[in-house]
């Protein structure tokens, strides 16, 4: 093994983001000539979206782009289809503000042989000024190469994707700014809630209208990456108090929707449908002679259904036919008093609205892997299993009639969000613990799997992530978020746990400054946190609801990992401290290569490690800040050249202080 380059060091992970001016450069430059000609625009509207511009000969037939800037790892666009006209455009994206990035076009004729290549570079631009006063404290590497998260701050309604895997996280990659609509009466940037990803890479999420959750002019909206509006759903609301009195029993004072959770199109097998919350208004104790008409009228969580090829949105599920308003209720004397059944509160809608008891307040839906639809119903800390066929209740878990029992007191839950069943039956779900018992540990926060016993109808931890803030007396001190939040387990065991309200559990007040978090855990079963995002965001922000772990933004990958092959390090970043140089392993895995060898600093620098398909070696202490390690495919002879270059590696090190 032989000694590796130096590269100059860097280190640091708190960064906030400041404004610079850059102006956008245009360059460009052809190989051979099935590329005609190429350039690159950053788009007016959005600094961190480029248009790469591509025309090709009749010999082309597809087209990708590898793309990078100074310390990071370069990335590749998917392979795209040319246009017939011979000029294609390629949006790239996951770019960091004010950088030059070099671009190289590889073009492939219709057999998949290289037809040419092209290069030229281009300089993004700033960040939205809003963005600039955000603060980003980043702690070890999520193995989620982005994370977008909910923003709505003045002057920014909307989405911001994150790269908090890269060397130099956490960094502002992607941000959408919600597009204007009259939903309220008003034309505004309404305020964003929940977001799921389709299978086509588009994003669809809940625009909230009036805004906050008790707005009922929610609607739905689908996006492009790049912004895009491909479709809305209708802002379907109405307030229709009784004309005379008394009205009819079940009268519907008002309904709408909600933007806490809505499902992908089809999730339940009604192709191309989209199953969301919504809400419902009825005033079942007047219907019971308890009280006065109109004086306490309750919203329910209803189930709807979005048809966008029919443009209808109608209610599929009320919850009055299934659970009692009269006696299955929370009240201030058993739970968070500012959170309960007996809460009242206005429900505009499009300028009328409604004042009720917040009886409910769902707040996330799922086909389960058994088919049923899971309902988190937090106001009643209970979970509730409704039939395929919305006609029924399967089971429930929690205060109110459950089927379970809880043979530990502290594994129950309280006040949840986004409940998921996982593929081996476990409930895994966000606890936030409004209203928990001193008992059971008091007014804490963490995200919880449970095991469900179906043969003695028990349920039991298996899993939890609490966040410690600090200590007092010795004894450890969890976050606590009264509020929102979210518990999503990746494919490698991991879960990402985000924190989105930062408050005092002994005033109830929230912290001044708050700070969100986001915390990927590891998979034992008192989880510890691989990485840890502090949020800080200017007051009078709304909760950030939501967090996103996304793959990829336009389908552009690593380089290299295109052919199938990867190289990796672990641990990268490498902790030192002082002056010292790092050891790290490197593995590397090239399935359509015979021989490879990974060498240090360039396609033909100094050898590091030779083998088969699959392999790792130990550097040693010899790695120093930016080392860049190359797999090159060697099968039959083949020289070191970058065009058998399979993947390549930048090493970082973390200086501790």
């Amino acid at each position: 093994m032989q000694d590796l380059h130096d590269l100059s060091r860097r280190g640091g992970s708190l960064i906030r983001i400041a404004a610079a001016a850059a102006a956008v450069l245009l360059a460009g430059g052809h190989g051979y000539a099935n590329i005609l000609s190429t350039s690159a625009t950053v788009r007016p509207n959005n600094s961190l979206l480029v248009d790469v511009q591509v025309t090709t000969s009749a010999n082309v037939e597809r087209v990708s782009i590898t793309y990078q800037t100074t310390g990071v790892d370069p990335l590749v666009s998917r392979l795209t289809q040319v246009s017939s006209t011979g000029s294609t455009t390629i949006t790239i994206g996951r770019l960091r503000a004010n950088r030059t990035y070099s671009y190289t076009v590889d073009a492939f004729d219709r057999d998949g042989a290289p037809a040419g290549t092209a290069s030229g570079s281009f300089t993004t631009g700033s960040l939205p000024p809003p963005l600039l006063t955000n603060t980003y404290t980043l702690t070890g590497r999520t193995t989620a190469p982005l994370v977008i998260v909910q923003d709505n701050q003045v002057g920014f309604r909307g989405w911001v994707g994150l790269d908090l895997h890269s060397f130099d996280a956490p960094q502002i990659v992607w941000y959408y700014n919600n597009v204007p609509s009259n939903a309220s009466g008003v034309l505004q940037a309404d305020t964003v809630g929940s977001i799921v990803r389709e299978p086509n890479g588009n994003f669809l999420f809940g625009d909230a209208g009036t805004g906050g959750p008790t707005a009922l002019d929610t609607f739905y909206r689908a996006i492009t990456p790049d912004g895009t509006l491909r479709a809305e759903s209708p802002s379907d609301c109405g307030v229709t108090p009784p004309i005379g009195s008394p009205a009819p029993a079940g009268w519907i004072w008002g309904q709408g929707n909600d933007w806490h959770e809505h499902l992908l199109p089809g999730a339940d097998g009604v192709r191309g449908t989209v199953l969301h919350l919504g809400k419902i208004f009825k005033d079942p104790f007047f219907d019971a002679g308890q009280a006065p008409q109109g004086k306490r009228l309750q919203a329910g969580s209803v189930i709807r259904r979005w048809d966008p090829a029919a443009g209808t949105d109608a209610i599929v599920w009320d919850p009055f036919n299934f659970l009692d308003p009269l006696t299955e209720r929370t009240n201030a004397s058993n739970t968070d008093p500012g959170n309960s059944s007996d809460l009242v509160s206005s429900f505009p809608c499009a300028g009328a609205s409604l004042q009720s008891e917040e009886w409910m307040h769902a707040n996330s839906l799922q086909v389960a892997p058994s088919g049923v639809i899971l309902l988190s119903v937090r106001y009643l800390d209970t979970v509730m299993a409704i039939s395929p066929e919305l006609d029924r209740t399967a089971w429930r878990i929690g205060r109110f009639k459950s089927d379970f029992t809880f043979p530990n007191p502290s594994d129950r839950f309280y006040h949840e969000h986004y409940v998921r069943m996982l593929e081996n039956g476990n409930l895994l779900l966000f606890d936030n613990g409004n209203g928990r018992p001193a008992a059971e540990g008091g007014l804490y926060t963490r995200a919880l799997e449970l095991a469900l016993d179906w043969k003695s109808m028990t349920a039991a931890k298996v899993w939890e992530y609490r966040h410690q803030t600090g200590s007092s007396g010795g004894v450890p001190v969890y976050k606590y978020s009264d509020r929102v939040g979210a518990a999503q387990r990746l494919a490698n065991g991991n879960t990402i746990v985000w924190f989105g309200a930062d408050i005092n559990p002994t005033t109830l007040v929230a912290k001044s400054p708050q700070t969100y978090t986001l915390v990927e855990a590891d998979a034992s079963s008192e989880a510890g946190a691989l990485a840890v995002l502090d949020v800080q965001i200017p007051p009078g922000t709304g909760f950030p609801y939501r967090a996103l772990p996304v793959e990829t933004l336009f389908g552009e990958v690593p380089a290299g990992t295109g052919n199938g092959a990867s190289l990796t390090a672990s641990p990268n970043p490498i902790q030192v401290t002082g002056a010292a140089d790092g050891t790290t392993t490197i593995s590397w895995n090239a399935p359509n290569a015979a021989n490879v060898e990974i060498h240090v600093g360039s396609p033909s620098g100094p050898l590091f490690a030779s083998g088969g398909i699959q392999g790792s070696a130990q550097t040693g202490p010899r790695v120093t800040d930016g080392t860049t390690f190359y797999l090159q495919d060697v099968s039959g002879g083949k020289p070191l050249t970058a065009n058998n270059t399979l993947a390549t590696l930048v090493v970082h090190l973390q200086k501790l202080s």
